[in-house]
């Protein structure tokens, strides 16, 4: 028998800035890109691209001519002047490995990669770089991808038409100087996301991309299932102290089934600005799996410490967007929120989602120092009837605090349960009144017969608390509702009461179940309660069987006697 000879993967490296084709003793990117698909060498000269074979062929840099310029290191600009060819086969495009000089990021704030291949898209039409179909399980790394000028109609940075596919380590509508963004127009996005099971980023600091876009998205999770965006700076620059770029949206993601984040270290991106919205979840029409968010920093710098400039909406859940998490109870799921006008919108038609929102410091930074937003923490806007702010589980409950006018808002919607929480420093605390301004609390009605946002739940009333001593109290009290119900009533400690005579609800302390009475009436109480010190003003909210929550009920009388005169209330007065 005659032995066989079978192609193995290459390594093609690019030793020219020149967009070429031609026998001339230089490999350029599209000729490597065109080797690689094809198995076949760019020509017989000494320098030519090698042909691609079987298997994941790699593609490598090592530049030295009149395109590399600046420095030292100096970064190399290929300009192609027509689109590079579409990437039909698995590849690896590793701007790291051997042009000299770059590296990739080590720090896990801040980010210190040497991006040296620089690919300048000012004359292309339609999209700089796209993995298409045939291309699974490819690998694009140490890249900066930009359009500092042109007319051309460029609709995509990088477009992925692939799955399996890792974007890692690279600087997308953003200079290697990581801080100056692309502001020519790019259509749609600077990274558009297809296919299935692609990876964006990761949680080592290696694999940090930085992305950024002057108009429209970002990153656009556009259609495609398993997904996973990790670890990225979006429209933040590579300090993670500065928002740069403006894009509508900094993450859109318009299909199920796809992750946001993460609760490991490293996980979670970081969103430092746009014109809208930080992350939408806008529909599920292509996929209806359920998609998640956790451990972001959304209008903040890195460190979670700074507020940036950013649009009006932190999330927002949109109409037929499946089932959403935001957050999550356990370590490292909770998000960072804070937009200029809602931490959270929900708008639109959520009725067979159910969102759930949980774990999350929205209008608060980790430390308990105000990062507000400037109207209501979570807004519930019309339409979107049920889900769950906060759970019944430890970890569970959301910090929302220090924001403008509510800490929640349920505006033409019912079956919004929110249990659990920290709510404090707001204009208001829950707000029924169906704005996202400041309203006069909706006052309690005989036998709880109207109806509305969340059914205008009637709150408790709490008649007498008991103060045992500096970190106990007994309370009583009652509820009129509905006839024959099952509620769950919470309590919360407060340092003191809202203007309002309503309060807020800082610490919460315990739960009750009761049931109404034939006469719509259930008593409790006494009942005996842990208080941090010095919290004394109780406050309760009664959510009814089908998760409609009241606002904060009356306060009880302030503390004449524990109270030291200096009580503040974490962080906002």
């Amino acid at each position: 028998m005659l032995a066989t000879s079978q192609a193995v993967a290459a390594t093609i490296v690019v030793n020219s800035t020149a967009d070429t084709v031609a026998n001339d003793g230089h490999c350029t990117l599209r000729e490597a890109i065109a080797a690689a698909n094809n198995n076949t060498a760019s020509g017989a000269t000494v320098g030519e691209c090698v042909a691609g074979g079987a298997g994941t062929d790699t593609i490598e840099f090592n530049i030295a001519d009149a395109g590399c310029v600046g420095g030292p290191p100096k970064i190399c600009t290929i300009a192609p002047s027509t689109p590079l060819p579409d990437i039909t086969a698995p590849v690896v495009i590793d701007g790291y490995a051997t042009q000299p000089g770059a590296s990739a990021n080590t720090l896990a704030i801040d980010d210190n990669a040497v991006v040296l291949i620089r690919l300048d898209a000012s004359g292309v039409t339609g999209t700089a770089l796209h993995l298409a179909s045939g291309s699974d399980g490819s690998v694009l790394r140490g890249l900066s991808i930009v359009r500092p000028g042109g007319d051309a109609p460029l609709g995509y940075m990088v477009k992925l038409d692939s799955s399996n596919v890792t974007v890692a380590g690279n600087f997308i509508g953003v200079e290697p100087d990581g801080a100056t963004v692309s502001t020519h127009l790019v259509t749609f996005d600077a990274l558009d996301v297809n296919g299935t099971g692609n990876t964006i980023g990761g949680t080592i600091p290696a694999a940090r991309n930085l992305i950024a876009n002057a108009t429209s998205q970002a990153l656009w999770i556009e259609r495609g299932t398993s997904h996973l965006v990790q670890g990225n700076y979006i429209d933040l620059d590579a300090t993670g102290t500065v928002a740069i770029g403006n894009a509508q949206y900094a993450i859109d993601v318009a299909t199920g089934g796809n992750t946001i984040g993460g609760s490991v270290a490293g996980a979670g991106n970081v969103i430092g600005a746009w014109s809208l919205v930080g992350l939408q979840f806008s529909s599920n029409s292509f996929n209806p799996g359920a998609a998640s968010a956790e451990g972001n920093r959304i209008g903040t710098d890195a460190s979670g410490t700074v507020g940036l400039a950013a649009g009006p909406y932190g999330i927002v859940i949109g109409g037929s967007s499946g089932a959403v998490t935001i957050g999550g109870g356990g370590a490292g799921k909770g998000n960072l929120i804070r937009g200029t006008q809602n931490g959270i919108l929900v708008n639109g038609d959520a009725a067979a989602s159910t969102p759930v929102i949980q774990g999350n410091h929205i209008g608060v930074g980790l430390a308990g120092a105000p990062l507000p937003s400037g109207t209501s923490g979570i807004l519930v806007a019309a339409g979107s009837s049920g889900g769950l702010i906060g759970g019944t589980v430890a970890d569970e409950g959301n910090v929302i605090g220090c924001n403008g006018t509510n800490g929640v808002a349920v505006s033409s919607a019912t079956g919004w349960a929110v249990l659990g929480n920290s709510i404090y420093g707001n204009g208001f605390g829950i707000s029924l009144a169906g704005t996202d301004s400041i309203s006069p609390p909706t006052q309690n009605d005989p036998n709880d017969a109207d109806t509305g946002n969340n059914n205008l739940q009637n709150y408790p009333v709490i008649s007498s608390v008991t103060i045992e001593s500096n970190t106990a109290v007994q309370l009583s009290g009652s509820l009129n509702s509905e006839a024959s119900k099952n509620y769950r009533l919470e309590f919360f400690a407060n340092a003191r009461c809202d203007k309002s005579g309503n309060g807020q609800g800082a610490n919460f302390i315990g739960f009750q179940d009761v049931s109404t009475n034939a006469t719509n009436n259930v008593s409790f109480g006494p009942l005996p309660f842990v208080v941090p010190a010095d919290r004394h003003v109780i406050t309760a909210t009664a959510t009814d069987p089908n998760g409609n929550t009241s606002e904060f009920s009356l306060c009880s009388n302030q503390d004449p006697i524990f109270s030291d005169g200096f009580e503040t209330t974490a962080g906002c007065n």
